[in-house]
């Protein structure tokens, strides 16, 4: 009798000890747990397993690279961070070229369900080449002119095209690296738009970036230490309960910027079918059960409304965001497309930038000789955005030669886009060689017109 009773205490006590350590998890995710979020609808299952790849390099064997010895602190702790986040997570450390492409088309390549979250965590040197096409540097990467070194290299462009190749429904890339982030529509002077449940369940690929290819990788790490932070919570400032992609990549960007080193960059692959949703994160430690948020299910009017048009909800209008500042106003509802041309330099961001213009750099389809000389725009166009934006690159010293209305406005409800127009009835074809426009034809417009030029 005393035996079994000894017995029965002590598997009490097991008992206890359980329920002593489950109350200690408190509210830590489990590892591969689905993902959901509750909805003015109810609750959604949003994703059923979570996956991470998390790459360090620090070890570089060529001098002319710096070794970037914070890096395995850099890789545990991101590791943590999506442990909370109920991520089911792989380490590589130090690979080579061979290895760091063998081990992204492995993760990528990888037998999921659609509805899985995909994240890859790279942190170590990036490069940009004349084209502006941003590349992984391996600890194997010789120095930059030797022979081989771009052999060496792993490109933006192939780890988006590899993940296209994956069933996941969202993925995501966040790079400790600094280069050309033109490979994704990345964002400017954008504020993210109100949540909708279309955002969880359309698919996605999306680029964080820790600077641009002018600037230096600090030997610490600015940019992994706020993306904990963010995630953790800090990029949830107004307590919702969920974090999305473009909300992380705007609140790093500002939280970073702010040290004076760094720039980062964010946006989705520029690609129609991969960039109408939007990868969620729950602020980690915050309970499931109790979150507070309320992702609206169906869509919405966009709350603001520029005074001279009736806008209507945008899939990509909201995924792209609203203004930054309030004098840019006149510009909420729009997309304003920047199709980037190397021979711009840095002109046409800096006359946007200087007016708070929100708009989204994408790749520009004619060839890098020439420049963007034109605006396209539609009858929905609100006039006092079209004088806007055209005054600004005016007045930033950037050629604006023709004003003209697209094609079939009704493939782009909503849309502004910066191009180039040629003269193409020249051979070989060239930039568009008429008068800039003057600031009275600017004052003069009404509407979009079907053709302004000189």
């Amino acid at each position: 009798m005393r035996n079994e009773r000894l017995k029965s205490l002590v598997d009490l006590g097991k008992v206890v000890l359980l329920a002593i350590y489950l109350l200690s998890l408190g509210n830590h995710h489990v590892l591969g747990e689905p993902f959901s979020v509750e909805t003015d609808k109810g609750s959604i299952r949003v994703y059923e397993q979570s996956k991470a790849l998390i790459i360090g390099s620090s070890k570089y064997r060529d001098k002319s690279w710096p070794a970037l010895t914070t890096v395995p602190d850099d890789v545990a702790s991101v590791e943590q961070a999506l442990k909370d986040q109920g991520f089911e997570t792989k380490i590589v450390l130090d690979p080579t070229s061979d290895a760091l492409t063998s081990s992204l088309k492995q993760f990528l390549f990888q037998p999921v369900s659609y509805d899985t979250r995909l994240l890859v965590y790279y942190s170590g040197h990036g490069w940009t080449d004349g084209k502006k096409t941003g590349y992984l540097v391996p600890v194997d990467a010789p120095k930059e002119d030797a022979d081989g070194f771009l052999a060496s290299l792993v490109s933006m462009d192939e780890i988006k095209g590899w993940s296209f190749q994956s069933r996941a429904k969202h993925a995501l890339f966040v790079f400790d690296s600094c280069f050309s982030g033109i490979v994704f529509s990345s964002r400017s002077n954008i504020r993210p738009s109100a949540l909708f449940l279309n955002d969880a369940v359309r698919k996605v690929r999306f680029f964080i970036t820790a600077g641009t290819e002018d600037e230096q990788v600090p030997a610490k790490s600015d940019f992994t230490p706020y993306l904990i932070k963010g995630l953790q919570g800090e990029a949830d400032p107004w307590q919702t309960g969920v974090i999305s992609g473009n909300t992380l990549g705007s609140w790093l960007k500002l939280a970073v910027s702010q040290l004076g080193k760094q720039t980062p960059q964010y946006g989705t692959a520029p690609e129609v079918e991969w960039q109408k949703g939007d990868v969620l994160f729950r602020p980690a430690g915050r309970p499931v059960s109790n979150s507070p948020v309320t992702v609206a299910a169906q869509t919405k009017q966009i709350p603001y409304q520029a005074p001279t048009t009736g806008l209507v909800s945008n899939p990509l209008v909201r995924s792209a965001g609203e203004p930054e500042a309030d004098r840019a106003k006149i510009f909420a509802g729009l997309e304003i497309l920047y199709y980037q041309k190397l021979q711009d330099d840095d002109k046409v961001r800096k006359a946007l930038d200087a007016k708070s213009i929100p708009y989204v750099v994408t790749r520009a389809q004619l060839p890098d000789q020439f420049v963007v000389n034109a605006i396209a725009c539609g009858p929905d166009t609100p006039i006092g955005a079209l004088k806007g934006l055209a005054m600004a690159l005016i007045e930033g010293d950037v050629p604006l030669r023709a004003i003209i209305r697209f094609r079939d406005p009704s493939q782009k409800p909503h849309k502004i886009e910066l191009l180039s127009t040629t003269d193409a009835d020249k051979r070989p074809i060239q930039s568009l060689s008429t008068p800039p426009l003057r600031p009275d034809q600017i004052a003069a417009l009404s509407s979009c017109p079907a053709s302004l030029h000189n």
